[in-house]
């Protein structure tokens, strides 16, 4: 089980939009004529012999990012080897070793170097069954009983109902969560997972990247960090702060600890973190060290549990030293919860812990649950 532990002082509601320009579609997306129409609007027009032939032309209308949009990374069950693998097609009638000779996929359960990012998610394209490539030995199909690593979250309780949450989530390596996003001010904070070592399935945190209200993108890793910005910056250090300064972003001179090095990030008028790196697993961390300036109009992979009222922890009897409860999320008309267990161990010191094979569905449940809420509002 991975070692990372997030502390966030703030969570709330989360969001997303799928986009798909014309040069990621597959014939799936356009019905009847429209496909016609498709090629002769966009394209000079080619005769195919058959929806395979075109899907794979339209597979290389692609275009590459360094850094993948962020997703809700597969769990375990979706991992799951598919029994009857060598027979097995996703919707397009794609086979599993298909889909290792076309390059989308990795032996590691990523995305291989040809998958659109567009495309979204191997279950998307889930086949018979509801297997979708995750479960082809091609791509990294995970037998019953082995284990994967996850990224480890602990969220820091407001009080006695509102406690210490705790949870882990199986990360994909390659993939990203988006951990903090504020709608209001437009703050964003990923995290792009690896696996370090290949003969363990654990997981870690390779990046952070943080992006401003005003758009600047610190991206720290093991090596340093970086800036990335639409506009042309001139940096500028502060005395007081002791920090170099790029658009409303400070950056503290690194600071070294027994376990890595750390840096403190501070946004202008908002919130100050703290980004670290871990020797052990050469993987980096980070947490809030103030959250002011942060809106309730949050969201992320645990950014729906909001500040105040976020979540109760339920147990039959308040009064006593209770070791199990309920975790309750309660939206307008609909109540989501899982049972919690209470942990004093050295990593989850006091802290309220969803089952390991609970934790993704019901992360996932309130998530969904709370855009549908708020795309209603």
């Amino acid at each position: 089980m991975m070692n990372t532990a997030l502390s966030f002082l703030f969570f709330g509601f989360s969001r997303a939009l799928t986009v798909w320009p014309k040069e990621y579609l597959t014939t799936r997306h356009l019905e009847g004529s429209q496909i016609e129409d498709f090629f002769s609007s966009s394209y000079e027009y080619e005769e195919y012999e058959s929806e395979t032939e075109m899907n794979d032309f339209l597979r290389k209308k692609k275009k590459k990012k360094n850094f993948p949009e962020p997703t809700i990374p597969p769990t375990l069950e979706e991992r799951a080897c598919n029994p009857n693998w060598e027979d097995w097609q996703d919707v397009e009638g794609y086979s599993c070793q298909e889909h290792e000779d076309k390059g989308w996929c990795e032996k590691d359960g990523s995305f291989g170097p040809e998958w659109v990012e567009q495309w979204g998610p191997f279950s998307r394209l889930a086949g018979d069954e509801d297997f979708n490539a995750l479960g082809c030995p091609q791509c990294g199909c995970i037998e019953a009983g082995a284990k994967y690593g996850d990224p480890h979250f602990h969220i820091k309780g407001k009080d006695f109902l509102q406690a210490d949450l705790c949870f882990d989530i199986d990360g994909q390596p390659g993939g990203v969560l988006r951990l903090v996003e504020d709608f209001d001010s437009g703050l964003i904070v990923d995290g792009l997972l690896f696996r370090p070592d290949e003969d363990s399935n654990a997981t870690y945190f390779e990046q952070i990247r943080v992006t401003s209200p005003n758009g600047v993108t610190i991206s720290f890793d093991i090596y340093g960090w970086h800036v990335e910005s639409t506009e042309g910056l001139s940096p500028s250090y502060s005395w007081d702060r002791k920090s170099t300064k790029f658009g409303d972003v400070y950056i503290s001179l690194p600071e070294h600890y027994p376990q890595g090095k750390r840096v403190i990030l501070g946004i202008e008028n908002g919130p100050v973190l703290r980004l670290e790196t871990a020797n052990n697993h050469e993987n980096v961390n980070f947490r809030f060290e103030d959250s002011t300036g942060i809106s309730d109009n949050l969201g992320g992979v645990i950014g729906v549990f909001m500040p105040l009222g976020a979540y109760q922890i339920l147990t039959k009897d308040p009064f006593s030293m209770a070791e199990e409860g309920v975790v309750l999320v309660n939206f307008e008309e609909e109540e989501v919860y899982e049972e919690v267990f209470f942990h004093r161990h050295n990593r989850d010191k006091n802290c309220w812990t969803i089952p390991k094979d609970k934790a993704a569905t019901f992360v996932g449940k309130v998530i969904s649950t709370a855009n549908i809420y708020k795309r209603n509002a």
